[in-house]
């Protein structure tokens, strides 16, 4: 493996979203990881737009991509974690902010035998998003309490998140233990174990495929812990058309019946995949 971890980034039609939360990845203090995006098939466009931003940051990145066909983010995931190069596994969605110890937390706190998550995120209006700046998350001025506060965002609950760091923010993580659940986008994973269960299961439409993944990674025995004071990120709120509540609905009677079975492994995973025959649109 060369680099320590992998970054994979959810990727839809969404660079102008996107484009912050690369804001928030160029500004990581640890720097030697490299990004997957893995784009569920966007247009050429938004592919453009959004290799003109890698180029710019200068990041270290491979965009692979397959053919729109509807909501196939299992699949994408999948390829994306068969090219992996790193032993670590890092995944975020294209619509998060990293704050700026997003990365090196991950890093530090992923012990093997486990997977980690984060908490629930502050969500950002769709107001308000088209005036943050590169500079306020390059400041760490969009992480303060002053500048939710300013934007009337009620910042109460989060509060304890943004104030407490290092040793604090590990010790409110004890203090305040959450149910574990594997979070698409704020979790990370060894890429071994991810292989055991052979990833995401693609007959899974949206709504849960993230859980179901740590499920069958907890009956193999993986435990996981949760950070919500460690592992700080700020969501774009948007819309979500494709949400379909009648599939939701299939899914966490799916989910019930996931968690009283022992089951691990799934037939419509990563072994579908080989490494060359991906779809990579550059790499930087």
């Amino acid at each position: 493996m060369s680099e320590p971890v992998s970054v994979i980034v959810s990727v839809y039609n969404n660079s102008e979203v996107l484009q912050r939360t690369l804001w928030g990845l160029a500004e990581q203090r640890f720097t030697d990881f490299r990004l997957i995006l893995a784009d569920d098939g966007s247009n050429q466009a938004e592919i453009d737009q959004i290799q003109s931003y890698v180029t710019e940051l200068g990041l270290s990145a491979t965009h692979i991509w397959h053919e729109d066909r509807g909501f196939r983010k299992s699949a994408i995931l999948n390829q994306a974690i068969a090219i992996a190069q790193s032993e670590r596994l890092i995944f975020i969605d294209a619509d998060i902010i990293p704050r700026n110890d997003f990365v090196a937390n991950h890093y530090r706190l992923l012990r093997p035998g486990y997977f980690i998550a984060g908490g629930s995120h502050l969500n950002l209006p769709l107001a308000i998003q088209s005036d943050i700046s590169r500079a306020h998350i390059q400041s760490g001025q969009l992480f303060t309490l002053d500048y939710l506060q300013h934007h009337d965002i009620d910042k109460c609950k989060f509060r304890l998140r943004l104030e407490k760091r290092g040793i604090k923010a590990r010790a409110f993580d004890t203090l305040f233990p959450r149910s574990n659940a594997f979070i698409g986008c704020n979790a990370s994973c060894w890429r071994k174990d991810a292989l055991e269960i052979n990833g995401f299961d693609e007959r899974w439409g949206y709504g849960g495929m993230d859980i179901e993944f740590g499920m069958r990674m907890t009956n193999l025995g993986i435990k996981s812990r949760r950070h919500s004071f460690s592992l700080v990120a700020l969501h774009q709120d948007h819309k979500r058309p494709y949400r379909d509540l009648n599939q939701i609905k299939r899914n966490k009677e799916a989910l019930k019946q996931l968690e009283k079975s022992n089951i691990t492994k799934i037939q419509s995973g990563i072994n579908g995949y080989i490494r060359d025959k991906i779809k990579t649109l550059y790499s930087t």
